[in-house]
């Protein structure tokens, strides 16, 4: 299963095969907050991403050079960042949400 915030805010739960169909991720918000540490280099932040025409939320400089790469290649239509988490009834190990998932064209 897999856990998004829909675009109008709302916390929303389905199979992800399902989610990836119907969903337009790169129209959800984060599915957690970036948290400020303070004592830290580089702190979260926002990238201006040429390629969509808004704002893409990055949590660290690697992020933030990652993003920065993925707005310069031409075979990217989107760039999200944390649209889902997984979910599990039974949790036995951390969930990992992917920091940023590239759309590419198909």
């Amino acid at each position: 299963m897999a856990r998004f915030v829909d675009p109008a805010g709302g916390d929303r739960l389905m199979c992800w095969r399902d989610a990836a169909r119907e969903v337009a991720l790169e129209d959800c918000g984060p599915v957690r907050p970036f948290p400020v540490r303070s004592g830290r280099r580089f702190a979260p932040g926002w990238w201006w991403s040429a390629t969509t025409g808004r704002l893409v939320h990055y949590e660290s400089g690697v992020i933030r050079n990652q993003v920065m790469q993925l707005d310069r290649d031409p075979s990217v239509v989107a760039i999200v960042a944390l649209p889902a988490t997984p979910e599990a009834a039974r949790r036995t190990i951390p969930a990992a949400s992917p920091d940023v998932i590239p759309m590419r064209r198909s």
